[in-house]
């Protein structure tokens, strides 16, 4: 039986005596078996493990500097995910970081640029509802056609055919409208020598969910043109798991690190809404608090917050969610972060630091 200490028998003491939450989370040993482990907290140096099945929602979050320890947790989290828990993983990789990690979990590297393109036609050659949609944009903002240039584009795409859409087939249907179409044509022809059109059969949407897979968009020379092959492919993750059924749901997660080019995107905001259903956990990266909009704050389940720069305390919602341990973060150290979790079976949100993720 548990020893008990009386510490006062008079009923006015008792009654002026405070009783909190605990500052950080009790260890649950069910998270063995259904959770990661990332490190000790700093207070009582208890084991945390993080479950995704407890939260509620199962997407992530991290935000702070360069160098203060962000990537590492995302490797952390990709390789505990896929080896202990037997995830599938995708990664949006802008730099080619992520590239070693992936081939050591006997994942796939798909390298975009130099040689290999997105294949915009190819990913979308059977939907022309859809493909016309993305050209629609890429068109115009990636390679500045026209209105006029892009709805002869979309008329030649709605044209009847045998077989499959194709990005020849389209300049051919172009040059048979006259010399209009024959400049739109050329015009084509110079866009397709960007990474976006090109690529053959193009990602493969019946394959996004089956087993690790970055893609690396570090070989694309231009910025502007990184960006949209990054919103594409969020778009093609959207439509693959818009595509199954929910019964085939299979746990992923997604990862997309320097998420500030992609949050006010249309799609990313579907799949923080929606993903859950489909088993996707989406897990957000990015430098600065002021980053994450409401919408995608509204949807995390966890954040994790490293070192900030002393003027970035983001939204005031960002700074409600973190508590009165946001002061802290500008004093972090390399590794260190604090932790904001919304659990499904308490209305308050635990809130601590870890003294380093591991």
């Amino acid at each position: 039986m548990d020893d008990f200490e009386i510490i006062s028998n008079s009923r006015a003491l008792s009654a002026s005596l405070p009783i909190v939450r605990m500052s950080e989370p009790v260890f649950d040993g069910k998270d063995l078996d259904e959770g990661v482990y990332l490190g000790n907290t700093k207070i009582y140096g208890m084991p945390f493990l993080l479950n995704t099945g407890k939260l509620v929602n199962p997407h992530i979050a991290a935000v702070g500097m360069s160098g203060s320890g962000k990537t590492f947790l995302l490797k952390s989290l990709i390789s505990s995910y896929v080896i202990d828990l037997g995830y599938n993983a995708i990664a949006l990789d802008w730099s080619g970081e992520y590239a070693d990690l992936f081939r050591s979990l006997g994942g796939k590297v798909w390298k975009v640029g130099r040689g290999s393109g997105i294949g915009l036609v190819g990913m979308y050659c059977r939907n022309p509802v859809r493909l016309c949609a993305e050209m629609e944009w890429i068109l115009t903002d990636l390679y500045g056609l026209d209105g006029a240039d892009v709805r002869e584009v979309k008329d030649v795409i709605g044209m009847p055919r045998r077989g499959p859409i194709s990005l020849d087939g389209i300049i051919d249907g172009l040059r048979s409208f006259g010399s209009g179409g024959v400049n739109t044509a050329a015009k084509l022809g110079a866009a397709e020598r960007g990474c976006i059109l090109p690529g053959g059969s193009g990602f493969r949407l019946n394959r996004v969910f089956d087993g690790a897979c970055t893609v690396d968009l570090s070989g694309i020379a231009s910025g502007s043109e990184r960006v949209a092959a990054g919103k594409l492919l969020v778009n093609a993750i959207s439509d693959a798991m818009h595509s199954r059924s929910i019964s085939d749901r299979t746990d992923t997660l997604l990862v997309l690190d320097e998420a500030w080019k992609l949050c006010d995107h249309r799609a990313l905001n579907e799949l923080l809404r929606e993903s859950r259903k489909y088993g996707i956990s989406v897990v957000l990266a990015t430098q600065q608090a002021m980053d994450m909009n409401a919408e995608a704050l509204s949807n995390i389940g966890c954040c994790f917050v490293f070192k900030l720069n002393r003027m970035d305390g983001g939204s005031a919602e960002f700074s409600e969610r973190i508590g009165s341990n946001i002061e802290a973060a500008g004093n972090l150290g390399r590794g260190s972060c604090i932790v904001s979790m919304a659990r499904r079976d308490s209305e308050a949100r635990d809130n601590f630091i870890l003294a380093r993720v591991i």
